[in-house]
């Protein structure tokens, strides 16, 4: 039960992300505790992000 929302809420997010900033992460990794929900994205940056870290202002 858990797995099938781990992985109804990690494809949400991809798409969520896809359809607002045009492109999506990699990859999604969702982990669920009791009290604490993990997302994890991997390579991705909202296009505000790509300039700052182009102009090496992290």
């Amino acid at each position: 039960m858990e797995k099938s929302i781990q992985s109804e809420l990690s494809s949400y997010i991809g798409r969520l992300f896809r359809d607002n900033f045009g492109k999506g992460p990699a990859s999604v990794y969702v982990s669920i505790k009791a009290d604490y929900v993990v997302i994890h994205l991997r390579d991705f940056l909202a296009p505000m992000e790509r300039v700052l870290v182009s102009k090496h202002q992290t």
